[in-house]
């Protein structure tokens, strides 16, 4: 598996751990569900895709709604990459995967 295959699955097992612990597993699957039929994005899409999977969460949600329920996932990110809780108060949430995917690349080239 490619390293931006290994970073991808990260963000997909935090962000799948993070909808379950904010919903429950049987509401997180139909999120899913609601993602694949109303917006055309699977899970495995996410990571390729943070943008149009946040504007589907503020769309599903609502803005007060999304807003909790991105920065519950942030965390759960940056602790997943074991980066710093700063990050929660200056990006959103599609921010936040592409800039943990910047840097995992950045680390992995350095190594």
């Amino acid at each position: 598996m490619s390293d931006n295959g290994k970073v991808s699955e990260i963000l997909l097992s935090a962000l799948d751990e993070s909808l379950k612990d904010i919903f429950g597993k049987t509401a997180a699957k139909a999120v899913y569900y609601h993602l694949r039929t109303q917006y055309l994005i699977g899970l495995e899409d996410i990571p390729k895709k943070p943008h149009l999977f946040a504007k589907a969460i503020r769309e599903i949600f609502g803005g007060a709604g999304a807003e909790v329920i991105e920065t519950l996932i942030v965390k759960d990110l940056c602790a997943k990459f074991r980066s710093s809780a700063q990050m929660l108060d200056i990006c959103t949430l599609a921010d936040c995967m592409d800039k943990l995917k910047l840097r995992s690349a950045k680390e992995n080239n350095s190594s």
